[in-house]
């Protein structure tokens, strides 16, 4: 599919996220762009798709907002399949509905459209997600800074360890803790995708059906029975994942890897019967008690982990903070850009980027 910016429709001039000419997304075209669900939300272009869903930039018509789009499709799926799906999306909405945390994504509308065929969920359109981020900024990448680091991955474990402590005080557990469903949202770090979260005391299923990243997934989640489990066996399964995710902010890789077609059964032996790799012997710039708790979050026997994210976020806060942005050079705007007929756009303005110190073409409305 062709990639192009969702405002001045031009293609991107390179792989970026993020249109050079005017800072907004990259989407593509798909066969459902340029359709209104809910007779409001206007889709602009798809940011990108997955398992339970595809999502857009829109347009809400009623104000001009600009908002991110969730699509679940009825394409393809079975009476009881849609059903199911129909519930996954009434307690992701009832979740954000019901906890109110800075760090939980918000859904300002939901609905099912029939046009479309389609349930669909509005929310704020946010920018990279905490992969995206680790990439451009965490140990391993071109730029990184590990004091800048440091207190950046120790403001993300306050933030997102507070919000799945806010989930765990409701009596839900999320199941799918990973840096992809972290995602910068108007400055903040905020959690998302609830669709597969459950209410505490839900039942184990067999591994066929598990649900999750396996990357992530506790050994005691793989070795478990099947049956009603209690509340702190559901806490300590997103601890572990939590755990995970904070190795890799801090390591800038996985503890455990695995590829070919039986990888998740590679990963699941791994997490159950491998140690984690020590975190300082390739990061000393880590903390001490920074690689304990999370050593800690790690252990194979739930007894031994923390008794709750409240704690195991203790250790962070004495590093987190107010990230102040990187100094960089600043560069001259190029041009004001044209339209297809050469046409020099008005109604633009120069802005400097507060994190990059870029300065760049934007449009007003």
């Amino acid at each position: 599919m062709a990639r192009f910016c969702w405002r001045c429709k031009e293609p991107p001039a390179d792989a970026g996220l993020f249109c050079a000419r005017d800072g907004d997304r990259i989407v593509e075209k798909d066969p459902w762009t340029g359709k209104t669900v809910g007779g409001l939300y206007r889709l602009e272009g798809l940011i990108g798709a997955g398992g339970f869903g595809r999502v857009y930039v829109a347009v809400d018509e009623a104000d001009d907002e600009i908002v991110a789009v969730k699509l679940l499709l009825r394409q393809g799926r079975t009476a009881a399949e849609w059903e199911k799906v129909r519930e996954a999306q009434a307690r992701e909405a009832s979740i954000a509905e019901k906890i109110d945390h800075p760090h939980l994504i918000l859904i300002h509308d939901y609905g099912e459209d029939e046009d479309t065929e389609s349930l669909y969920a509005v929310m704020p359109l946010g920018g990279r997600d905490l992969r995206m981020i680790l990439a451009d900024e965490g140990p391993g990448a071109s730029d990184y800074e590990p004091p800048y680091w440091l207190q950046r991955a120790a403001s993300v474990a306050v933030e997102i360890g507070g919000a799945l402590s806010a989930l765990h005080g409701s009596g839900i557990y999320h199941r799918d803790v990973k840096p992809q469903n972290v995602l910068e949202v108007d400055g903040r770090m905020v959690l998302i995708d609830y669709n597969i979260s459950k209410e505490m005391h839900d039942t184990v299923q067999s591994m066929s059906g598990v649900k999750g990243t396996p990357a992530y997934i506790a050994p005691d989640f793989w070795t478990a029975s099947e049956g009603p489990k209690a509340k702190s066996f559901w806490e300590s399964v997103d601890q572990y994942a939590f755990g995970v995710m904070m190795y890799e902010l801090f390591r800038g890789r996985l503890p455990f890897t695995a590829d070919g077609p039986q990888y998740h059964l590679v990963l699941a032996e791994k997490h159950k019967n491998a140690r984690p790799p020590a975190i300082r012997p390739e990061r000393p710039e880590v903390p001490e008690p920074i690689e304990a708790a999370i050593l800690k979050m790690l252990e194979k026997n739930p007894a031994k982990r923390f008794k709750d994210l409240a704690e195991a976020c203790e250790p962070f806060r004495r590093y987190a903070g107010a990230v102040r942005p990187k100094e960089r050079p600043v560069t001259s705007p190029e041009p004001a850009p044209k339209n297809a007929s050469g046409v020099e756009l008005t109604g633009l303005e120069v802005e400097t980027d507060p994190q990059t110190g870029e300065r760049r073409w934007v449009l007003r409305f």
